[in-house]
């Protein structure tokens, strides 16, 4: 298991499914996990915020500092999508799936970048959990012999985020 102790994690999408794996696997490492999620949920997140809000995402990295003391580590794993037929999706639909999948994660990764490089260095994890692609199934197997269940892409998206992926991982 990778030893996180000390870390401070910033997960986006933290309420369910593979989401609460990976912070359960942050934690597990010895991490200390700042969840957030638009749903309510149990212990498994610490704040309810939307990540369509534009000032929610640009201040959420300098909340993870005051909360936890820094900001080592940020998992983008929010996602959604709209199910359906392209010409029956409308522009609100594509609106919300353009705000949550890409601008937040841009606005998160923004903020979070000057904190890391003032701090030493972090590391940042993009994923998405809407449909595990070849490559994370391939992963997941290949580095711990685990078909494609929620902690085995907690164990690949954790392991990303250590030193240990430093020669895969272009982190800061």
């Amino acid at each position: 298991m990778k030893d996180l102790s000390g870390k401070c994690v910033l997960v986006t999408g933290a309420a369910g499914g593979i989401n609460k794996a990976i912070v359960t696997g942050f934690q597990a490492a010895g991490a200390t996990v700042l969840g957030v999620d638009l749903q309510n949920s149990t212990a498994n997140f610490s704040i309810t915020g939307d990540l369509m809000d534009p000032i929610f995402c640009d201040t959420l990295p300098d909340c993870a500092v005051e909360t936890l003391g820094g900001l080592d580590i940020l998992i983008n794993n929010a996602g959604i999508i709209t199910r359906g037929d392209i010409t029956q999706a409308s522009d609100d639909d594509f609106a919300r799936t353009m705000a949550i999948n890409v601008e937040a994660p841009f606005r998160l990764c923004r903020a979070a970048i000057p904190i890391m490089a003032a701090n030493g260095g972090g590391a940042i994890v993009n994923t998405s959990v809407i449909r595990p692609s070849f490559a994370i199934k391939s992963a997941a197997s290949t580095l711990w012999g685990e078909q494609v269940r929620p902690t085995g892409v907690a164990n690949l998206v954790t392991w990303l985020a250590s030193d240990q992926a430093a020669f895969v991982t272009d982190q800061i």
